[in-house]
């Protein structure tokens, strides 16, 4: 969640943005002059990163999802095995997550890092990335008519006092219901690349 937290001073004011109480950005304005209510009126002055903000993902929609809330931010690709001995959905992928963060944040200490990975689950069977057309057209008809789940985990890396690190890391479940694809339906959707 991101909120803003105005803090007012006697020559001027700051509106500092926070993730989760972490400060990531402050916006400063100084002392314009009075209204005619006798209002204070404030100019912004500039916009200073705290802490750069590093996105440890390739993906086009975690990029999009952060620059939608207004986020200055640099994008790492985090290049990691992708192995866990986590077994539970939840925790395979909020595991991955902190392994790509990790990867980034081992040499970038000075930044917030922002790692994330989403699996398919399918009747108690992970999917992952299709392999090429005829195993992209079979994952889809086993989706097809189905519920299945989407596990995204999401983790945060940043460096506190003392260069403590600090780690948030959460996974959320969200439930898909696919109606009946036929072979023209499905042959579309991996023609426009929907099924990404």
């Amino acid at each position: 969640k991101m909120f803003l937290r105005p803090l007012m001073i006697d020559t001027g004011a700051a509106v500092t943005y926070q993730i989760n109480g972490l400060k990531t950005a402050t916006r400063e304005f100084f002392y314009d002059r009075d209204d005619k209510a006798g209002d204070k009126v404030y100019t912004e002055k500039k916009e200073r990163n705290m802490k750069n903000i590093i996105l440890a993902s390739a993906s086009p929609r975690r990029k999009a999802l952060l620059e939608q809330i207004g986020l200055s931010f640099d994008v790492i690709v985090s290049k990691v095995s992708e192995s866990t001995n986590s077994v539970h959905p939840e925790d395979v992928v909020k595991d991955l997550a902190y392994q790509k963060a990790k990867k980034v944040f081992d040499s970038h200490r000075d930044s917030i890092v922002i790692g994330a990975d989403t699996f398919v689950y399918n009747e108690g069977k992970k999917l992952g990335k299709p392999t090429g057309y005829d195993n992209w057209k079979e994952m889809l008809r086993s989706l097809s008519g189905h519920r299945h789940y989407v596990y995204t985990g999401v983790c945060v890396l940043w460096c506190g006092e003392n260069n403590n690190t600090h780690i948030l890391s959460f996974a959320e479940p969200t439930k898909v219901m696919v109606h009946e694809l036929t072979d023209e339906d499905i042959n579309e959707y991996i023609l426009k690349g929907e099924a990404i």
